[in-house]
């Protein structure tokens, strides 16, 4: 194969693929959300897949997202789950800007930081109570005693 050769078929790939977009403009963002959810060895797996979250958005589905969320007219747009520990379903999803995703995103993570720091801080309050009541239990059972 000569150089011009690969350099056509290049040309052509290229063609096709930006037709492909054309047509479906939307289809990164669902394979890619796909991916997270199905493929053990994507490197965000574990936040996606590895939850317990399922992929049930078909191309159809993804499509009337689009089509619905006037997702044409976004710079960057991305698909987001409403509800961050639901799947991926017609209902649960919808298109918005990458750098909305990303906010939102980062936001929820630090309020689940958040939340564990307050149980965790909580725990240890309601445990030191319990223990002070056991403790004093104890204390007043002796006193009866005596």
């Amino acid at each position: 194969m000569t150089t011009q050769d690969r350099e056509r078929r290049r040309l052509i790939a290229s063609v096709v693929q930006k037709e492909f977009h054309r047509n479906k403009p939307w289809y990164s963002s669902w394979i890619g959300a796909k991916m997270r959810c199905i493929n053990p060895k994507h490197p965000r797996y574990y936040r996606y897949g590895g939850r317990g979250i399922k992929f049930n958005l078909s191309q159809d589905d993804a499509r009337a997202l689009w089509d619905r969320d006037s997702a044409v007219d976004m710079i960057h747009p991305s698909i987001d789950r409403i509800n961050n520990d639901g799947d991926y379903v017609l209902g649960n999803c919808r298109f918005i800007e990458r750098s909305e995703n990303s906010r939102l995103g980062a936001q929820g993570f630090r309020l689940t930081r958040l939340k564990r720091y307050w149980v965790n801080k909580l725990n240890i309050i309601l445990n030191m109570a319990v223990h002070r009541l056991a403790i004093e239990s104890i204390r007043a059972t002796c006193r009866n005693q005596s």
